[in-house]
């Protein structure tokens, strides 16, 4: 199988302490053995980085967590000292939670990008959903829908979107996590909301399809595919400064992406 990385794998940033420090991240798949196991060396994880603050010889240890309420449940029980979070999550994180803070951020080695993962053999599927993605890229709408739902001066709690519907039109399933809030996003009454709806309501739009959102969690995501119970997963897909791609498992085929990062940060509780 080709080795890949996953989304959180570039969760070294390194804790000032003397111990290694204890950090959550959100489960992935298909993960190289010489990053997250036993023993992992400082030197090993400056491979997967360009800039670390905070910086010790010492490896922090990972944990695991199937979404992001268990994550942040092990966060305030004492469980593990931060957890791993892109730039936009963290700063969302930040807002609605004022007993946390930011303890440290580094920059990946490369820059990951938000993109749609789709079942191998549904190509033409996906090149229309990257038609119109690279569309909306050159047309400003999709800098327009990340100004008001991700990062700018207008972004505001995350709302549920309308899908428009079209009687006799394909109906195309996309499967939600809530755990990249205000990305991925479910509210208190668990109705998906943010930047990905809005993303997928555009969408819908453009290529004439009625939008049907299933519900599962990050774990579950590539299954949730591969079982045909959704069409579409959001996925990550990090460019790496050697021109390599990761983090696409075998079996997932990837849209052009719509958004992108390359600054991750470690949120802990405040003292």
């Amino acid at each position: 199988m080709k080795k890949v990385l996953c989304a959180m794998l570039l969760v070294a940033v390194f804790s000032g302490a003397a111990c290694a420090e204890k950090v959550g991240v959100l489960s992935r798949l298909d993960i190289p053995a010489e990053i997250f196991q036993p023993g992992v060396t400082v030197e090993t994880l400056k491979k997967y980085v360009r800039t670390v603050i905070h910086t010790s010889n010492t490896a922090p240890s990972f944990k695991y967590y199937d979404s992001m309420v268990a994550m942040m449940m092990a966060l305030n029980a004492g469980e593990i000292d931060v957890i791993n979070l892109p730039d936009c999550v963290a700063e969302y994180i930040l807002r609605v939670n004022h007993q946390t803070e930011a303890k440290g951020f580094m920059l990946i080695n490369g820059w990951m990008n938000l993109v749609m993962g789709l079942k191998e053999g549904n190509e033409a599927l996906r090149d229309k959903i990257s038609a119109a993605i690279t569309d909306m890229n050159k047309d400003g709408s999709t800098s327009l829908l990340i100004r008001y739902h991700v990062q700018g001066p207008e972004a505001r709690e995350p709302m549920p979107v309308e899908f428009e519907k079209f009687d006799g039109a394909e109906t195309l399933k996309v499967a939600v996590t809530g755990d990249f809030p205000p990305i991925d996003y479910v509210d208190a009454g668990g109705q998906a909301a943010g930047y990905n709806t809005a993303m997928l309501a555009e969408l819908g739009k453009r290529l004439h399809m009625n939008i049907q959102l299933v519900y599962t969690d990050t774990a579950s995501r590539a299954a949730s595919l591969m079982s045909g119970r959704a069409d579409v997963v959001f996925w990550f897909k990090l460019h790496s400064g050697q021109d390599e791609q990761f983090d696409i498992p075998e079996g997932i085929i990837a849209t052009e992406p719509y958004y992108g990062w390359n600054k991750m940060f470690d949120v802990g509780l405040s003292k």
